[in-house]
């Protein structure tokens, strides 16, 4: 009686339950495509983390140079003596 409640989908996690009743295998296409995806997460995240990386290191570049420009500006405004 269980495994019919269960298959009716009856229940937390009918649908877990249900397939370790049926023992259902993944299909050829499931084991094709979650890959692929994964894959395609991996390389989309590679173009973008390069792309952050890069405007960082810029950003952080721009920032040193504003920063030696407003120190050579205070020191042509105050000379030692």
């Amino acid at each position: 009686m269980r495994a019919l409640l269960v298959g009716i989908g009856v229940g937390i996690g009918a649908t877990a339950g249900y397939l370790l009743a049926r023992q259902v295998a993944p299909t050829v296409a499931h084991l094709i495509f979650i890959p692929s995806v994964a894959l395609l997460g991996l390389v989309v995240g590679w173009v973008l983390g390069g792309r952050a990386a890069k405007d960082a290191l810029a950003a952080a570049e721009r920032a040193k140079e504003a920063k030696a420009a407003r120190r050579a500006a205070r020191e042509n405004r105050n000379p030692p003596s």
